[in-house]
């Protein structure tokens, strides 16, 4: 869970799909990849129609993780290079991590 850019009272909250020292891969007709594996899921609201930055692997590190919105093809998430930071300044799939975990 994160506050949205532009109202710090609205919350967004993403699913997790990658773990630090995982790689997450999504193939071109939206199936995701954890560590070579495709990941079971059905919880998307739809088929992915951009992997994003995720067409190539992408190893996560030690406090690191990859998260998707279940509205994927509306979702701004780990797919997009830009959205990695949030807060400015913080490293998002960080900051998203430390939330969730302390929930």
């Amino acid at each position: 869970m994160f506050p949205f850019q532009y109202d710090e009272n609205v919350y967004y909250i993403k699913r997790i799909i990658g773990l630090p020292g995982e790689t997450v891969q999504i193939g071109t007709d939206g199936t995701i990849y954890i560590d070579g594996q495709v990941l079971e899921e059905g919880y998307g609201k739809e088929v992915m129609l951009s992997p994003g930055r995720a067409g190539e692997p992408i190893t996560l590190g030690e406090d690191e993780y990859f998260v998707l919105g279940d509205n994927r093809n509306n979702s701004s998430d780990s797919r997009e290079p830009e959205r990695r930071k949030y807060p400015p300044g913080s490293d998002y799939r960080k900051s998203v991590g430390q939330n969730l975990a302390v929930s």
